[in-house]
């Protein structure tokens, strides 16, 4: 039984990461795009105001899905100076109390962020300066799909498993 549920877990886990680096390889070509559109804008001197928010959004993007699998290589900010000073039988410990402290983090994003997106999506909040109005909440949307990836990644991580990545 609890091997079967490993596997759809560490098969999520695999999932999600895959959907991360697929969000932020394609935002990260984007931002370098429309970066580069707006330096060229500003150069001759056209009116492209939306590249200032578009690159906004996709900075927001980069970072909840790159703390999302950072949760995952357990890369994410942290004194590693400290906790490998410690014997093994203290760090452990402080490992896991890391763990749900994370774990307590993931689960406010969820809560707080989908009121948010909720919330935004009801008002119909729209973008300023696209040419093309953008839902707010499909932006904002990124914030609880990061915090239910983190979720998934310590799941994986409670059930004792670790990633290929971290094998290396």
């Amino acid at each position: 039984m609890m091997a079967g549920v490993r596997t759809v877990v560490r098969a999520a886990d695999s999932a999600v990461a895959w959907i991360e680096r697929a969000i932020l390889l394609i935002a990260f070509l984007l931002l370098a795009f429309v970066t580069g559109l707006q330096i060229v804008s500003r150069e001759l001197a056209l009116q492209t105001t939306w590249t200032l928010e578009v690159g906004g959004y996709l900075l927001v993007w980069l970072i909840f899905a790159g703390a999302s699998l950072g949760v995952r290589h357990w890369k994410h900010v942290r004194f590693d100076a400290l906790a490998l000073a410690l014997p093994e039988s203290v760090r452990r410990p402080l490992e896991r109390f890391a763990e749900l402290v994370v774990f307590g983090f993931a689960l406010f994003l969820v809560w707080t962020s989908s009121g948010l997106v909720e919330r935004q999506v009801s008002w119909g909040q729209m973008t300023a300066t696209l040419p093309v109005n953008i839902s707010i909440g499909a932006i904002s949307a990124i914030m609880p799909l990061a915090g239910s990836f983190m979720l998934i990644h310590l799941i994986h991580r409670f059930l004792g498993a670790r990633n290929d990545d971290e094998r290396r």
